[in-house]
């Protein structure tokens, strides 16, 4: 019996260790098996061109597995066929887990296409870039395209010259160089340019790119009627895209041709089938004051594709334009939007905020950048909107947000600074000063403006004064740190020591508005109130902060001119 109690014990505690060892290897192996049968299955899908479903898979592989790259990969191609916000998110968090030349490069082409100037991102991936390709010809493109979108003709040109040395003969590059040498002033280069570009032209796969820069050479020189032929043929082209008709209807619209109707139902026609082209045509008719008629054709669509992304957007930025409040809140009642849930909940603010719902648009609005979370290419769609919407309040919310969390984004701390520069704020400027200070500690303006809002606002003028002691003993001819020092000198009692620092300044410099304001305060304070006025009077010919203001207006000046 003692042998059988043995034997089984044994054998119960290898079935025990067998359960745990299936459990501890079988679970990663079968949770690898559901990853590749739902990246298989999602490839599938895009292959098929269902790409809802195809976005389903992949979401599940990424279940399973966060850091797969093809699936974020597949997610970001589905997102930019349907013009979604999210494909620049998608792309950044490829390069962030494999940052190859080629990752690198798909997010800059990204960037150039859905950023506004002047394309933060795309210099910064380009910069990010530059030591992987020097050698690459499409790395070259790409930094040429972003100095033709920045009117740095100079600069496009080395690029493609660049590019035509890597690969000569490459059709390609040759179609770049001629189309920045074809605003030349030199004729003759222009000329050949433009027959460069003609040939090129009839090619299927550079035949796009070659007539666009033909067409927009037209527009170049005012001609429109030639630049509506070369769009035409743009448009009619085998591979042009939806932007390539949609620019066809812009310029029909310019100049009022009369076949823009017949082509603008062409269009509607060939979007009606497929739910990724209907964002880009809606958004069209809705600046040319059609929102009714696009709202119109939209809801004539079949059932799956005004269910299915971007279609619903479509909808949504018509009744935003409609202001068809109430309606808005009942078409997005549900459900949620999944990766742009947050544009949902966005929209869902507006349309409490217009209908006087305070108290729920603010619960949508938190809800859309909770949704936004961390990802920053969700939260500056949202700033869009928030600025289109002229929301301030949250406008600097998101842009405070956006500087907390992700601090290479210098950008906003200038926009920061730009937007308490026009609202006369000095205690927000204060705040912009000293985040900016905190990236750049050496910068003189901004130790002379963080001191010197500080004193406005009644900060500690005795620690202000000790710390900026030395700045302006080496820097006692700079006029802006000088009246800054001598001001933190007159709040702490001393305004006799603070005239003899600034009038060691050159008298030119004393006459200097934003210098006059302070050595009028600190002249009458000393009883030169005769000497004041001049200088107070002087300071009132520019913008000033309001702390500034007041320091004047509680002047005793003598009365008269």
């Amino acid at each position: 019996m003692k042998t059988i109690w043995k034997v089984g014990l044994i054998l119960g505690a290898l079935l025990g260790l067998a359960a745990v060892a299936t459990w501890l290897f079988g679970r990663p192996l079968y949770h690898r098996y559901r990853e590749r049968h739902f990246l298989a299955q999602a490839q599938a899908y895009r292959a098929q061109g269902d790409v809802r479903k195809a976005a389903i898979s992949a979401r599940q592989v990424l279940r399973q597995n966060a850091t797969n790259i093809p699936a974020w990969r597949l997610l970001a191609e589905i997102a930019a066929k349907a013009n979604l916000p999210t494909e620049l998110e998608w792309r950044q968090r490829v390069v962030t887990m494999d940052p190859s030349l080629e990752n690198r490069l798909a997010l800059i082409t990204a960037a150039l296409r859905r950023q506004p100037p002047p394309y933060p991102l795309a210099a910064e991936a380009l910069k990010e870039a530059e030591p992987q390709g020097r050698e690459s010809v499409a790395y070259h493109s790409l930094a040429a395209e972003l100095a033709v979108k920045l009117r740095q003709p100079d600069e496009a040109e080395a690029h493609f010259t660049k590019a035509c040395q890597l690969e000569p003969t490459n059709n390609a590059n040759q179609l770049n160089l001629a189309a920045i040498r074809l605003g030349a002033t030199n004729q003759i280069i222009a000329a050949e340019a433009r027959a460069t570009l003609e040939r090129l032209g009839g090619l299927t796969n550079l035949g796009p790119a070659a007539l666009t820069w033909l067409m927009a050479e037209a527009l170049s020189r005012t001609n429109l009627v030639e630049a509506v032929a070369r769009s035409q043929r743009l448009a009619a082209h085998p591979a042009a895209t939806q932007q390539d008709q949609v620019q066809h209807l812009d310029l029909l619209w310019q100049a009022k041709d009369p076949s823009l109707e017949a082509y603008l139902e062409t269009l509607k026609t060939r979007a009606g089938t497929q739910a990724a082209d209907t964002l880009q045509l809606a958004d069209w008719m809705i600046r040319h004051q059609r929102a009714a008629p696009a709202l119109a054709w939209l809801r004539s669509l079949p059932a799956n594709v005004q269910a299915q992304q971007p279609t619903p957007m479509a909808i949504v930025n018509c009744l935003l334009a409609l202001q068809e409040w109430a309606e808005l809140q009942t078409f997005l009642k549900d459900p949620p939007w999944e990766e742009i849930e947050f544009l949902r909940q966005a929209a869902l603010a507006q349309a409490a905020w217009q209908l006087k719902q305070d108290v729920v648009a603010e619960t949508h609005w938190r809800n859309a950048t909770g949704d936004a979370g961390e990802r920053l290419r969700a939260l500056i769609p949202l700033l869009d909107l928030a600025r289109q919407w002229r929301r301030k309040a949250e406008c600097v919310d998101l842009l405070w947000m956006i500087a907390d969390r992700f601090p290479k984004e210098r950008w906003v701390l200038a926009e920061l600074d730009r937007f308490y520069q026009s609202e006369a704020n000095t205690r927000g400027l204060n705040r912009v000063y000293a985040a900016q200070l905190a990236y750049d500690p050496t910068n003189l303006v901004l130790r002379n403006n963080l001191a010197a809002s500080g004193l406005l606002l009644n900060q500690n003028p005795v620690e202000i004064s000790e710390s900026f002691l030395p700045l302006w003993r080496e820097h006692t001819n700079n006029p802006a740190i000088a009246s800054t020092y001598a001001f933190a000198l007159h709040k702490q009692g001393k305004t006799e020591e603070g005239l003899k620092v600034l009038e060691q300044l050159p008298p030119d410099k004393l006459h200097l508005p934003p210098i006059a304001v302070y050595y009028a305060v600190l002249l009458a304070e000393s009883g030169r109130t005769n000497e004041a006025k001049p200088f107070a009077t002087l300071a009132r010919t520019v913008r000033l902060l309001p702390e500034e203001s007041a320091l004047l207006d509680k002047l005793p000046l003598p009365p008269g001119p």
